[in-house]
């Protein structure tokens, strides 16, 4: 049942396994704690009775201490996440950004949410579906520009990885389908009782009797063994990723009806059972373990869950009921039966207050709305059981989530970061106690309660060399990128006469500080690509780039323009970069989708061209197969000189046909500013083979500074490809 388990929650692996992969012996291990930094480092939540957080403490109303001995604080920041936040622009939601960036990740305002959409677990309801994407939404209309968030499922969907991007954010909580379990523990497997104990009359054929049993057929399974076990998989992946994080705020948000792990049934002992009551009681008592652990690892790591169950108030209960009432097993008591004893109601069931083993129910056979009310009463203490044990907080049996989502963005508004001197002569592999106290009367304080040194790498076997750790390895290691390197990535597709896959551009925009003289910077960057499994498509695709940096007043921007090959699919790119120089180094992970280019109608990736051309090295490196030079670069000045480029395909071997392109310009109220119409004919699709190319010039001489979405809609008879940029005009 473990297999069936790591089976159903593969999908997890979308976001997570990439960071797995990238701790694998030859990238380095990112450890639990980083041994090259000497000081401990502590996010810290101080809440009043009411759960609001308190403020303006300083750090002499900290104590902290190590296995028992106080710890100077030699760091201290208090901070406060603005209160009203600039909104995004009313298309953010549905456009995503072609150009991702790295910049603003290390910044402390900036909190780690992970949306765990447990669809494993939800019911195959389509109102809990409703639900669950709903209240996913309405949890992004609170978030900040710099909180990152991902969104993961427990069985299928479109994980997505850490972002602000709401437009990839919200197509992922799009994809939750319809839950897999049926909370019906067992009972959904058990035979029909007609089929067991009935028999034809042979006086009379239209007329059946009924076979005295000794015993009334129960479960023969548990179709939701496997669903429990990938959720609870899900939640330890989750953990050991944020517990990876940097530290700051990290929470998770656990869109779930919950386990029915029931605690009470899997203690009674099974004396000559079955193997498979052996079986249901081992799976729930394995997983209740499984929980104790999580517990113990995420208050290590001071990370929050917060449950919140998508059925609302007595939905779940009411779903069990309305199933279980359609199964014959649960209808045994409306049978007229030869033996009475089946119509006893005391044998309808034993449960008062606990005593009935509903892992091993034996002959007794509960009602439809018995068997409700347990389920309900287990899946609402697991979700309260969660959030409690972590320092969060449980938003149950209610229709009302939107006081529930004020509430966790409320307590989670302000803190504060610490850090102590870690002890010298602490064994590698020891494990540490850290408690912190404030001198205030009724506060809650949450933060992590220890660390472990990390274990010295493993000695090389005997003849083998030591290969030293790349930075552009260890920079990619994270579950987050890291941002002392600021970066952004426009990738745009093409297809490439004479190459095999696709042909992926990128325009690496990097941000160095101001230089006081003439200042010659190498740079090495490296780009790995993983599919949506985790698995490595490209690994060690590195370039150097030279960058003369001379004097001025603003932060020196340029662009290396590089290019991979990808087949159409789906992948996550890291991407590091480091500097010799100064040992400075930073990553950037972006999401690309490649097209399928033989399609009746595919577009290329979005390319912007400025001109003049800013700094670009080599500044000629697609000349090959394209007439522009791209950047990265999305804020432009009034009356500068910018243009979309893309190329659209026809696939097949018939006439090329005209292709309509339409666009339009829209500002951040989404009020259109211009819209126009044009014709790529047949006989433009020359580039190439079937391609043609298109450049829309962007009209920056009367636009007013502010946000712009342009919108590309390319159509070809019922076929439609959409291609969105985001941009700034200013001054």
């Amino acid at each position: 049942m473990r297999r069936h388990a790591v089976l159903v929650s593969m999908a997890l692996f979308a976001v997570f396994a990439v960071w797995a992969r990238a701790q694998q012996p030859q990238s380095g291990q990112a450890p639990v704690f980083r041994a090259t930094i000497d000081l401990v480092h502590l996010d810290v939540s101080v809440l009043d009775k009411d759960r609001r957080p308190v403020r303006d403490l300083k750090p002499s109303d900290f104590t902290i201490t190590e296995d028992g001995s106080n710890q100077p604080i030699v760091a201290f920041s208090a901070v406060d996440v603005p209160k009203n936040p600039p909104k995004p622009a009313i298309w953010s939601g549905r456009a995503a950004a072609d150009v991702q960036s790295n910049e603003g990740m290390d910044d402390p305002q900036g909190r780690l949410f992970v949306l765990l959409m447990d669809d494993a677990m939800l019911p195959p309801v389509a109102s809990s579906l409703d639900t669950a994407r709903s209240v996913a939404k309405k949890f992004l209309d609170r978030i900040t520009p710099n909180d990152r968030v991902a969104v993961v499922f427990s069985a299928t969907g479109r994980n997505q990885g850490f972002t602000s991007d709401r437009a990839r954010l919200v197509a992922a909580i799009d994809s939750l389908k319809v839950g897999h379990a049926s909370h019906l523990m067992g009972w959904d497997t058990a035979r029909d009782p007609k089929t067991i104990i009935t028999i034809p009359n042979r006086e009379d054929p239209t007329l059946t009797s009924f076979l005295n049993s000794p015993e009334i057929p129960g479960p023969v399974g548990d179709p939701d063994m496997g669903f429990r076990s990938a959720s609870m998989e899900t939640l330890q992946q989750v953990a050991s990723t944020l517990i990876s994080a940097p530290e700051r705020r990290k929470a998770l948000i656990y869109i779930s009806p919950g386990m029915g792990l029931d605690k009470l049934s899997a203690s009674i002992p099974v004396i000559n059972a079955k193997d498979k009551l052996m079986t249901f009681k081992d799976s729930h008592r394995q997983l209740l373990g499984e929980m104790l652990d999580l517990f113990k690892r995420m208050q290590r790591a001071n990370v929050t869950i917060y449950s919140i169950d998508p059925c609302g108030a007595g939905g779940l209960e009411h779903y069990v009921q309305s199933a279980a009432s359609t199964l014959p097993a649960l209808s045994i008591g409306q049978l007229e039966a030869d033996d009475p004893a089946l119509l006893n109601p005391q044998n309808r069931t034993q449960y008062n207050g606990g005593t009935f083993d509903w892992l091993n129910p034996g002959n007794v056979v509960p009602s439809p709305d018995q068997l409700a009310k347990h389920v309900s009463i287990l899946t609402r203490d697991f979700l309260e059981e969660v959030a409690n044990n972590t320092g969060g907080r449980a938003i149950v049996n209610t229709n009302a989530f939107d006081e529930g989502l004020d509430d966790i963005f409320a307590e989670n508004s302000s803190y504060y970061l610490l850090g102590y001197q870690q002890p010298t002569g602490q064994k590698p592999g020891s494990q540490h106690r850290i408690t912190v106290k404030v001198n205030r009367p009724d506060v809650f304080i949450r933060t992590r309660s220890g660390y472990a040194v990390p274990e010295p790498p493993k000695p090389p076997k005997a003849g083998k060399p030591v290969v030293p750790v790349s930075p552009l390895d260890t920079a990619i290691v994270g579950a987050v990128p890291t941002a002392a390197f600021p970066m952004r990535l426009a990738a745009a597709p093409f297809m490439v006469p004479g190459q095999k896959n696709p042909t992926i551009t990128l325009a690496l925009g990097l941000t160095q500080p101001p230089v006081t003289a003439r200042t010659t910077y190498k740079v090495d960057v490296q780009v790995n690509a993983y599919s949506t499994e985790g698995k490595a498509r490209l690994v060690g695709h590195r370039d150097t780039a030279t960058a003369i940096l001379v004097p001025g007043k603003s932060r020196p921007r340029y662009e290396l323009l590089t290019a991979i090959a990808l087949p159409p699919g789906r992948y996550e790119l890291r991407i590091s970069a480091h500097r010799p120089q100064d040992n400075v180094e930073g990553s950037l992970y972006a999401d690309v989708e490649v097209p399928d280019f033989t399609a009746p109608l595919a577009v290329s990736g979005v390319v912007v061209d400025v001109v003049p051309t800013g700094a670009v090295a080599p500044i000629n490196a697609f000349d090959r197969f394209l007439p522009v030079v791209p950047t990265s670069n999305r804020e432009f000045r009034q009356g500068e000189d910018v243009s979309v480029f893309l190329r659209v395909y026809q696939g097949g071997k018939g006439s090329t046909q005209p292709v309509e392109v339409k666009t339009k310009i829209v500002d951040e109220l989404d009020a259109p500013i211009t819209e126009g119409r044009d014709t790529l004919y047949g006989n433009q699709f020359n580039v190439g083979g079937r391609a043609a190319d298109y450049r829309f010039p962007l009209p920056t001489k009367r636009l007013a500074p502010g946000p712009y979405l342009l919108t590309l809609d390319v159509s070809l008879d019922k076929h439609a490809v959409t291609r969105t940029v985001q941009f700034t005009v200013i001054k």
